[in-house]
């Protein structure tokens, strides 16, 4: 009896011992911190290559819809939009001295409709500067005189059907290449309705009012102008100074304005608030909003390509945006105009007598170097 209890005790004891001698082997597992970080580091690794692998097909999907749902907005295949993107990126774009200069001419469709002359009301010289990022508009006034041909340069655009009747913009492009003494590699023919179009677009364009203004005059475009009402032809516009977010129509009043009191119904005034639009454009398009929104890019795409690729083809456009873009933090805009006598004792135009010009109001040029020495200096300001 003593026996079997012996036995039964040292049994006990021995069950004891290798209990406890697994538990210090199990706690001393646990306490490894070596073993501890490598499975932490193994579970970590095996979530974060899940991670990045369902993210990755997420964004290969996304990328897949969103050019899926351009090509449809835009009636082109992925096949067209590849290749228009490697001849954009193997092209190098037409440029002097790393400048690419655009003329932009805008023609009032309001004041030119039912039979009346296409005049360019609208006339900026852009320069860019495609290595510094830096964008130069400098506005032409509209009743700036050529002597040459004895007319104001909004009406070469006319002049131009006649000569070059498939491309009537080549001849403003000559005349006042000539004039600036400045090379002009492409001419952007653009009406105030597909600015108009263009801004609405965008959703609007915040535009700083530099100074306010009320213009009684503002011609209206929905009225028959036959008719001798005043009440009827014009409507009363009014802007106060400060940033403003502007649609389409009213952008087309700021920039149309001319019949505001003291200095703000001047040209120059007109051509800065041109210069202010413009710019507002160009923030708006450079915007991450705009950017990543499909529906506002077809959109744009498809009146770029229906209105204006004839000027400037999309794979000249995409060389100079790939080239702009590697200093894309530094693009800035700088306005420019030309210097007015007796403003300025060294300007370059003037107000003549009318009774020269058949009573014509107009800009003349009073000496024709120091015009172009002006513009030369102006576009190397920065």
């Amino acid at each position: 009896m003593r026996s079997a209890c012996c036995c039964s005790l040292r049994y006990t004891k021995c069950h004891m011992k290798t209990a406890l001698n697994e538990s210090i082997e199990q706690i001393t597992v646990v306490k490894n911190p070596s073993k501890i970080w490598l499975q932490t580091l193994k579970w970590t690794g095996l979530f974060i290559c899940l991670f990045c692998l369902i993210t990755f097909l997420g964004l290969i999907s996304l990328i897949y819809l969103k050019i899926n749902k351009f090509t449809n907005l835009t009636n082109t295949s992925v096949g067209e939009l590849k290749a228009l993107a490697q001849a954009s990126w193997q092209r190098t774009p037409i440029q002097t001295d790393g400048r690419k200069n655009i003329l932009i001419l805008g023609t009032d469709a309001v004041a030119n409709r039912d039979g009346h002359a296409q005049l360019t009301d609208t006339m900026i010289f852009a320069s860019i500067d495609l290595s510094a990022g830096k964008i130069y508009l400098l506005s032409l006034p509209r009743d700036l005189w050529s002597e040459e041909y004895k007319t104001k340069i909004n009406a070469l655009y006319v002049y131009g059907a006649e000569r070059f009747p498939n491309s009537p913009e080549q001849f403003p492009q000559l005349v006042i290449g000539k004039l600036l003494n400045q090379p002009i590699h492409h001419t952007l023919v653009i009406s105030m309705d597909e600015l108009s179009q263009i801004i609405d677009v965008l959703e609007g364009v915040k535009v700083e009012v530099a100074q306010s203004f009320t213009d009684p005059e503002f011609p209206r475009s929905d009225v028959d102008i036959s008719s001798t009402d005043p009440n009827v032809l014009y409507k009363t516009v009014k802007f106060t100074a400060g940033k403003e977010v502007m649609n389409g129509e009213r952008a087309l009043e700021y920039i149309r304005s001319r019949h505001a009191d003291g200095e703000t119904g001047t040209d120059l005034s007109r051509s800065q608030r041109q210069q202010a639009v413009i710019q507002a454009m160009i923030t708006k398009l450079m915007q991450k909003d705009t950017i990543l929104n499909i529906d506002k890019l077809a959109s744009l795409f498809n009146l770029y390509h229906e209105q204006f690729a004839q000027y400037l083809s999309l794979e000249e456009l995409g060389a100079s945006g790939k080239q702009l873009y590697k200093v894309k933090n530094e693009i800035s805009l700088e306005p420019l105009s030309l210097s007015l006598y007796p403003d300025s004792e060294t300007g370059v135009i003037e107000h003549p007598s009318p009774k020269l010009y058949n009573n014509q109001w107009v800009y003349k040029t009073r000496d024709t170097e120091m015009l172009e020495k002006e513009v030369k200096e102006k576009l190397n300001s920065l």
